[in-house]
């Protein structure tokens, strides 16, 4: 749907504005309607663009240009011009009050306590040329370019490389006690390391060598990492976090009056920092420089800058996620934040993964099938013990109890095959695992012992029969994965599932593809919890049969069909070659 837009001389501060034209994105109702005398607007074309244009006081045209062309050809009939480039066109329209011209509807951000709003994707804001990158806010702090930054128009963004001494000003924008800055950019060179600071937003040091707020590298560590903070005589700042080369990154930052919080791609990465102090005006506005007046290449910031953002508050985390989900192709599920939070995940191809996992999962229909999802990303056994679909550190949610010696990294976790086991707290035989419908899932990178040892599961040792992953029975496991009563498979690597679909009917598959149908599975009237690393053993009651599997991930729930299996083969192979760790 298009932006509301409002022509009117007074203005509108939830809104972003160009001259006398307001464009209804902001955090209340625009209508069209009498009592906000917005009206709706017209999308411009792809490559093309909408024209407002008032001439009598009220809003009486719109005019959509498909093209260049016929964008030059409107704007000489409206200017009595004779433009030849569509950049003309689109600087004499920054300099008129009565007509405004955008190459796209502006996404929803929220508006309140927008105190700088720069985005040269957005033509009303940057025309492609020029030193001046003109503010959509209500203060109208326009930025001057230093050095001639190129406009890139294959992201719109602009580019600043310090060798050319590239950077902007911009006017002092006041006190600010609390504060949220943001900025969508790519870093096209590695951050400097050193006692140093170059940042993508910063305050000039004032006269009692204070700062504001600042988003960059800092000269007190001497490391590579973007952090968010302010200065008041010492440095208060988050842990930060460290950025790929060529990678657009949406940075956010808020204080609070209490808190620094840093927001890497919308949700919670580089720290906070509890911290209750009054940060200082420290002048004019620095975009991709250093805070003081030396202008070398050691302290200016190689980078593509698209948008930069000033709220005079500190906005909330949904407020973050918000601003992110609008002016991004990404959207992060509500679900995949909440695990991405509790799992501590900081690292932003993993946060990526993880987002995705959730959206594939989701659109084959295979979340509600599952009553636990452990994606053991995160590299330690703080990240690895939470559940996907209910990420709360408790045991009713099937957070995961590891105990004895397991390895956490990159590729998952992996016990030792002496006394290391893992309690997901999913018992057979309760709602979350239905007797005789129900489903295991494991990738596996490494296999278990080829004779002796269940990989997981339950054992009921006292009936002589062996529960391999407490989903049917079976006389034996020998070989791996092999020797299930009438079928089984070669042990190999990848994603082993296997499902029981009613009294009748189990199957195996291995890499999506169905390798075994096992004789009837027997009604189960164990009511255990569901191991990894070793089987719960009804003789010891407790682990035995230990194993040294390495498990990348790992669901239980609902019986799953052959369709099923196919899709979540594909989606957790996706998954995993995202973390490079796939085979």
């Amino acid at each position: 749907m298009a932006n509301t837009i409002k022509y009117s001389t007074t203005g509108d501060t939830l809104s972003i504005k160009k001259e006398n034209f307001f464009f209804g994105v902001g955090d209340v109702g625009k209508g069209p309607s009498q009592s906000t005398d917005h009206y709706q607007g017209i999308s411009p074309p792809s490559g093309g663009y909408t024209i407002y244009a008032n001439t009598n006081g009220s809003f009486t045209a719109i005019f959509c240009a498909n093209d260049n062309a016929q964008l030059i050809n409107f704007t000489n009939g409206f200017s009595n011009q004779n433009f030849t480039a569509a950049t003309q066109c689109l600087n004499w329209y920054l300099s008129q009050s009565n007509f405004a011209c955008v190459n796209k509807d502006y996404e929803p951000i929220i508006t309140s306590g927008l105190t700088l709003c720069l985005d040269s994707s957005f033509s009303p804001s940057y025309t492609t040329s020029g030193s001046v990158w003109y503010d959509l806010s209500y203060s109208v702090k326009n930025a001057t370019l230093s050095g001639s930054p190129t406009y890139k128009p294959s992201d719109k963004s602009l580019s600043f490389v310090p060798a050319q001494s590239q950077y902007a000003t911009i006017p002092d924008l006041g006190s600010l006690t609390t504060w949220t800055i943001e900025s969508l950019v790519k870093f096209t060179a590695p951050l400097v390391v050193g006692n140093t600071i170059s940042a993508v937003i910063t305050n000039q040091y004032n006269g009692a060598v204070n700062l504001n707020f600042s988003m960059g590298t800092l000269n007190s560590p001497t490391d590579a990492l973007i952090r968010v903070g302010f200065f008041d005589g010492s440095w208060r700042i988050t842990s930060g976090f460290a950025p790929l080369t060529g990678v657009t990154y949406y940075i956010s930052g808020t204080y609070d009056g209490t808190t620094i919080r840093q927001y890497v791609n919308g949700v919670a990465s580089g720290g906070t920092l509890s911290y209750e102090g009054t940060p200082s005006s420290g002048g004019e506005v620095r975009l991709m420089r250093k805070w003081d007046d030396v202008v070398n290449t050691t302290n200016l910031m190689s980078g593509d800058l698209t948008m930069v953002r000033v709220y005079n508050r500190a906005l909330s985390a949904s407020e973050i996620l918000s601003n992110y989900n609008a002016q991004t192709t990404i959207s992060y599920d509500p679900n995949a934040v909440a695990f991405i939070v509790a799992a501590g995940i900081t690292n932003t191809t993993q946060q990526s993964a993880i987002n995705q996992l959730v959206l594939d999962l989701k659109s084959y229909s295979l979340w509600d099938k599952c009553s636990a999802i452990y994606p053991f990303v995160g590299g330690t056994a703080s990240s690895h013990k939470y559940n996907l679909k209910d990420p709360r550190d408790l045991d009713v949610a099937f957070r995961i109890q590891f105990y004895g010696g397991w390895t956490h990294n990159s590729n998952g976790i992996q016990g030792n095959g002496s006394n290391a086991y893992a309690d997901t707290f999913v018992a057979m035989n309760t709602s979350a695992l239905l007797n005789l419908s129900n489903h295991l899932s494991s990738y596996n990178r490494i296999l278990p012992p080829s004779t002796g040892t269940y990989y997981h599961g339950i054992v009921n040792t006292s009936s002589g029969i062996a529960v391999f992953g407490g989903l049917w029975n079976v006389n034996s496991l020998t070989g791996g994965l092999q020797n299930w009563l009438s079928g089984g498979a070669v042990a190999e690597l990848g994603l082993v599932n296997i499902t029981v679909i009613n009294e009748s009917t189990s199957k195996f598959y291995l890499n999506g593809t169905l390798r075994s149908e096992p004789n009837d599975p027997v009604s189960m009237t164990l009511q255990t919890n569901y191991y990894l690393g070793a089987a719960y053993s009804t003789s010891s009651m407790g682990p035995a049969y230990y194993n040294t599997t390495n498990y990348a991930f790992t669901s239980l729930g609902a019986s799953i069909t052959t369709t099923d299996a196919s899709n979540l083969y594909t989606a957790v192979q996706a998954f995993q070659t995202t973390l490079g760790r796939q085979v």
